[in-house]
Formats: C-alpha cells, structure tokens, sequence
C-alpha cells in the first residue's frame, strides 16, 4: 500500500507551541511553491503502487484555494494514480475556511477533514496562539458535515499550561455533541526554542504535574468509550475500524510512503530521504534543477537506492538526506512504530515475514522486561500473536518505545 503525503508549511501565525516545518508571513510565494510541488510529483521516478492514500499537511493547507488543491491531487492521479476508495485528507484550520471551500474541495474528490481544533476554550486557545475562537471551530465542524463530510478528525491538547482536570472535562463534553468520526488528542510536549517553553522556563506560566495529566487522559480513555469510540493508537481514537486513519496506519506498518514539498520525508524499502526544509530553496532547486536531475544531464546527482525499481532511481533535487536503513534500524522501527498501535501493536507472523527472524528470539530480554513491568502483553487473534500494550502501558509508551531503541 503506498501513501501520499504532501507538505503546505504556510501559516497565518505560528501558534506559540509549534516546532513544525511551517512558515508565517511568506504566503506570497505559495504560487510558485505550489508549482515545485507539481513538477516534483510529476517527475519523481519513484516507482511505486498507485496511491491508496492522499494526506495534505501543514502547516495550513486550507490556506490554498480549491483550484490549487485540484492541481495537486492531478498531478498525484497523472503520476501515480489515486484508488477509487482511496482516503484523501486535507488539513484545515478554523478561521481559514467557509462553506463554500468545504463543498468545493468535496467535489474534487477529498472525502477526510483533518481540523486542527486544539481546544474549545476561548482562553486555551489564546494561550496557544490559534487564530480561531471556540465557536468558529464548531460552526466550521457543521459546515463541513452539511457539505457532505462525513469522515471528520479533529486533533485536541491536553496537559496545557494551568488547565485543570475540570478545564479538560469541558473539552470532552464538547466532543460529546459532535460525534467525530476521529480523534487526534495528545499530551502537550514542550519543544526547544518555542514561546510556549520559553515562558515555562522563565516562569510565566505553570505546567500541570505528571499525576494531573495522566488522570487527564485516563479521563479521556473513560469519555470517549462512553461516547463509542474504540482506541486503536496511543494518541488515536475513531468510531469504528472503517475510521481509522489508514494514512497514518502506513507510517506505523513501515508500509511505502512518498512525501513531497518542502521537508517532508518519504520512504520506500530501507531508504528513507527527506527534502530541504527552506521554502525558498525547495522552489530553487525543483524548478531550476529539476530537469538535469530528472533527466540525468551533466551535473546530474545519481543515487542508487534498493527498495525502489530494479535500476537507479534519481530523487528529487529537493532532497537534502538520505538513508539507507539497516536491518537492525528496520527491525526497531517496526518495533517503535507498530507498538503505538493499541488493538494490534506488533504482528509475530508479519515480523518473521519480514526479516526471517522469531520476535520473541529476538527481542526476548525486552520483552521479558516489560512483560513483568505490566506494560506489555501478547495476545492471541485469529490464529496469530500480536505483542501489543497494556492499558498500564498506555500511559509509559515512552517507556516501552525505548527499549526498541
């Protein structure tokens, strides 16, 4: 199965708490950013299954009109083809959108909306430096599912500065109205270098202590079974398996994933590269490089890459880093990314599938560990055994992660 993604880091503002690859105040160059994009689609020669899913991120991708998503996802359909039910995800932000933009890009064949809501708190949302209110981001929820969108995310911080457990039950009860079809909800993480923090460090504001923020989420857990949700990723909620997101679920598989635009990652096989996180020098080189690169003339960079076609495969002048994944890395990553999953985490069978190896030889110190620390446990499926968390190992995923390290 092989996943699309594509990167639009352009922002109005860039919220307070924000470590992306995004871009405030350059909107100017999103036409000629958007004509890289298409030229890198359009001349990848990285040979791979049509698109199952399409996701565009940011950043903010709503900040880009109907016409130039359609461009985009043309340019994926002339390359590499998109499925019949293929999922197609647009990110949006409140405050960037209308009715009339949510039928548009329904049209196009976007059936997912991915809102980045963070909170429904007026003062929550200050503090984090969104441009919308509460009320927008309601109003811009029921736009969407009167426009025909009924395969809806929205993602939700909790753990944010001064916020009591009684602030974050609000949140929930909101939830509570709306049925989503899906949840992103995380625990705030401090990154270096932004505002958020800087003020944390200067004291200006006060986190919430580790205990308040796990009976936040275990809070969550209890909510949302009660609302019919199924937990099916440490930070991931849906209404049933069919809502689940299925790109996201490529990431966690180690299926193939192609990213393009300016710092986004792809990774096919063991070779994983990631493109220039400059806006300005991912026009540069798409646009002025791209046809020497492509066509391999003179100065032209050849890399030969396993995992991708059977001869040398050229990338994207874009591209800054590359990897060649060993089979210790691949077995690890397996590991880290499949134990996030909460209903199936990591499949025994498709382990020795993959490397020819028994899980429970290779990992068997591990395991053991956190068997006895009641963070992990194997379950049986259909004939098969899946080592996945426990609820205890919900809240120490970390925990567990490091030890595939």
């Amino acid at each position: 199965m092989t996943a699309v993604y594509i990167h639009i880091p352009f922002c109005k503002r860039r919220c307070n708490y924000c470590d992306f690859i995004t871009y405030a105040n350059i909107e100017a160059m999103l036409p000629d950013y958007l004509s890289a994009l298409q030229m890198e689609i359009l001349n990848s020669k990285r040979e791979c299954d049509q698109a199952e899913t399409v996701y565009i991120g940011g950043g903010t991708p709503s900040l880009m009109s109907p016409e130039q998503v359609a461009g985009l996802l043309e340019a994926v359909r002339q390359r590499y083809g998109i499925s019949k039910d293929a999922e197609i995800t647009v990110e949006a932000n409140p405050g960037t959108v209308n009715a009339s933009y949510y039928a548009q890009i329904r049209a196009l064949g976007v059936n997912r909306l991915s809102f980045g809501v963070q909170s429904f708190s007026d003062a929550e949302l200050q503090l984090l430096g969104r441009i919308h209110c509460a009320d927008e981001a309601i109003e811009q929820f029921f736009q969407a599912r009167e426009a025909g969108f009924d395969n809806i995310s929205l993602d939700l911080i909790y753990g944010l500065p001064e916020q009591t457990l009684s602030d974050w039950r609000k949140n929930l009860d909101v939830l509570k109205g709306l049925l989503p079809e899906h949840l992103s909800i995380y625990s705030l993480i401090l990154e270096p270098g932004t505002l958020m923090t800087q003020w944390v460090e200067k004291g200006l504001v006060a986190l919430p202590d580790d205990d308040l923020v796990a009976d936040m989420f275990e809070e969550t857990l209890r909510a949302l079974e009660a609302f019919g949700y199924e937990y099916y990723e440490i930070s991931s909620w849906a209404l049933g398996e069919a809502r689940e997101s299925r790109h996201n679920k490529v990431y966690w598989r180690g299926e193939v994933y192609l990213g393009f635009g300016a710092g986004a990652v792809g990774k096919v096989g063991s070779v994983r590269w990631r493109n220039t996180e400059s806006v300005s020098e991912y026009i540069r080189k798409t646009q002025v490089n791209a046809r020497s690169q492509y066509n391999g003339g003179e100065g032209a960079e050849k890399m030969n890459l396993d995992g991708f076609a059977k001869n040398a495969t050229y990338l994207s002048p874009a591209v800054t880093e590359i990897e060649t994944l060993s089979n210790e890395e691949q077995m690890n990553e397996m590991m880290m990314l499949g134990m996030r999953m909460t209903r199936e985490g990591v499949s025994e069978r498709a382990f020795y599938e993959r490397f020819a190896v028994k899980l429970e030889e290779r990992y068997s110190q591990q395991i053991s560990k956190l068997i006895k620390l009641g963070l992990v446990e194997w379950v049986e499926c259909q004939n098969a055994r899946y080592l996945r968390l426990t609820q205890n190992g919900y809240l120490l995923g970390n925990r567990v992660f490091q030890e595939f390290v």
